[in-house]
């Protein structure tokens, strides 16, 4: 349902908050001509032996969106499993035990959707004793023509001969004995059995979607698709993990691309190409994904012109400039969104960067707004990770561009300069 006031607007245009339940996606999702969902699909549904699909793109480009639309279209064809990695990463660092024995607990609940109770028994049985301690009674009982032990976890049964000391003369000692944890071999093991029994029973594979793994650090990436590797890649399930675009400039992202069945890049919308010329399509994409939720009465073709023009085709700055633009309509007791207001919550964003940015980051992205090349290294990768820049284009036809809100503060630079 589209907004029917601005507040309205306000909740629907969230940029932390992508496309994922169904109502969403048939209400809002538009259609995206470079998008790779197609061959994803062909794969997952053609392959046979659990494929593993790496998805990436920039910053802010609409991967999990994409996801979502992707687990709408499959979802008659496979057992979903949807797991978004922000619940498991902490400081920029993704707990991949965490995240695994949440894959375990989303395959028990298709196992009980499937009517699989011993399946379902084992993973409940499964999580019981891996809770720590167990507290056990060692026992030694002295009878004719010998000692017997027995270690009884029954503290009735221990009660009885308690009461019977004198007679049997014996001796109690009460250990605790640990119960190993279980490790990930374990979790993947019972995931692997379970996702078995689930598609003798459906005759439908698991399909595990996990988006915002791009959102953890460079370094905690190199380590799971490298040290971690086997953990992501002998589940038995059909898996498409997201990752950080960086990891492709890393000498052994090589080795990563050999152990995955596909490595995919959602590219951003371009609202111009690299020489400057307008690109019609994608600023009508652009258009019609603030169109689908705001009518015309609430933003004015020329401000919706103008958004689409400041985003730089980054879904996520599209989003968010909507949303600020909502809240200056508020603050002002305004019922619309037009250029004005546009250019209001314009300055607002302009200002964070401004008070953050020092002349290095200024000469650098003046640098790459005028080569159109990515800056490997750790002030261009910073620049990058803060959407200050992006990626755009496909296959050998990359490019970059600095965020367009942010072409006054390089105008600067080159004043001064001259």
């Amino acid at each position: 349902m589209k907004a029917n006031s601005i507040e309205d607007a306000l909740r629907l245009f969230d940029p932390h908050y992508p496309l994922v339940d169904e109502d969403d996606i048939k209400a809002y999702y538009v259609e995206r001509d470079t998008s790779p969902l197609a061959e994803i699909k062909t794969i997952l549904k053609t392959d046979t032996g659990f494929p593993k699909v790496l998805l990436s793109g920039s910053p802010g480009c609409g991967k999990c969106t994409e996801l979502g639309k992707l687990k709408e279209d499959l979802k008659k064809e496979l057992h979903i499993v949807f797991i978004s990695a922000k619940e498991f990463t902490s400081n920029f660092e993704l707990n991949l035990e965490g995240l695994i024995t949440k894959i375990l607990k989303e395959v028990a609940v298709i196992a009980e959707k499937e009517k699989l109770k011993d399946q379902k028994e084992k993973i409940e049985k499964f999580f019981q004793l891996s809770h720590g301690w167990e507290l056990n009674t060692e026992v030694t009982i002295s009878v004719k023509g010998g000692k017997g032990k027995d270690l009884l976890a029954d503290t009735k049964l221990l009660d009885k001969f308690s009461g019977e000391r004198s007679e049997h003369e014996d001796i109690f000692k009460q250990v605790a004995k640990k119960i190993s944890k279980p490790g990930l071999d374990d979790v993947i093991k019972l995931i692997n059995e379970t996702a078995e029994e689930i598609d003798l029973k459906s005759k439908k594979d698991v399909l595990v979607l996990v988006p915002d793994m791009d959102k953890i650090s460079l370094d905690n990436a190199k380590d799971l698709f490298s040290k971690s590797l086997q953990n992501l890649t002998k589940i038995q399930c059909f898996m498409v993990y997201t990752f950080p675009l960086l990891l492709k400039y890393d000498q052994d992202f090589i080795n990563i691309y050999h152990n995955f069945n596909g490595v995919y890049y959602l590219p951003n919308f371009t609202v111009f190409d690299q020489f400057g010329n307008p690109d019609e399509n994608g600023q009508k994409k652009l258009k019609e994904i603030i169109t689908k939720r705001m009518p015309s009465k609430l933003i004015y073709d020329e401000a919706v012109d103008l958004i689409v023009k400041l985003s730089g085709g980054i879904v996520y700055e599209l989003i968010k400039l909507v949303r600020q633009c909502c809240i200056v309509a508020l603050m002002e007791k305004i019922k619309f969104i037009d250029d004005e207001v546009v250019r209001d919550a314009e300055e607002r964003i302009r200002r964070v960067y401004r008070s953050v940015y020092f002349d290095e980051e200024r000469k650098l992205l003046l640098q790459i707004r005028q080569d159109k090349q990515f800056l490997n290294t750790d002030a261009g990768k910073k620049l990058f990770n803060q959407l200050s820049f992006t990626e755009y284009g496909t296959g050998d036809d990359i490019w970059y561009d600095v965020n367009p809100i942010l072409f006054p503060i390089l105008e600067e630079i080159e004043l001064a300069e001259e």
